[in-house]
């Protein structure tokens, strides 16, 4: 229970950390993006020292007996799917608050994060990609359609390997 705590504080400490990154980065005209992102910072803070329900959490086990995907259910209506590589990193971690998404969070194998989807409302993700250097490579929004067929949406902002701005178009 105190390792999950731990993992769970760890990875929220990161995410913390690349969100603050995200908002120095993004262009201050842009204040909407910057109070979600300080919202989500703070609800990322609150979560830190969350406990869950052991009862209902479940986890599952590859041969080498490092863990392959694992189910935890918070006391406020939350749940956390969490699904590792074979050498026991998270590879990718899906939240869920009333049974609705919340946030999906991808890592690439070096633990760099990956992508980071953030459901604004029920079709509507804010999401940004990073390259495997841990650059930020993309960011803006997307209207999902039962997961195809993704409709490009508002602002969208790409960047080079080295972080600098490479291309921006409104959709």
């Amino acid at each position: 229970m105190k390792k999950t705590v731990l993992i769970i504080s760890s990875v929220l400490l990161n995410v913390t950390f690349i969100l603050m990154f995200i908002f120095l980065q993004s262009d201050k005209s842009d204040e909407q993006i910057k109070i979600t992102l300080l919202k989500d910072q703070l609800y990322l803070e609150q979560q830190k020292n969350k406990q869950y329900d052991e009862d209902f959490s479940k986890a599952e086990f590859n041969k080498e007996g490092n863990l392959k995907s694992q189910r935890l259910i918070g006391k406020n209506e939350e749940l956390i799917e969490r699904y590792y590589y074979d050498d026991g990193k998270i590879k990718m971690e899906k939240t869920f608050v009333k049974s609705n998404p919340y946030e999906e969070i991808e890592y690439y194998r070096n633990g760099n994060l990956k992508t980071f989807t953030h459901y604004e409302k029920q079709n509507l993700v804010h999401i940004f990609e990073y390259w495997p250097n841990g650059q930020i490579k993309s960011q803006g929004k997307k209207i999902r359609r039962n997961g195809k067929n993704d409709v490009w949406h508002g602002r969208w902002i790409w960047y080079n390997q080295d972080g600098t701005l490479w291309q921006e178009k409104t959709y």
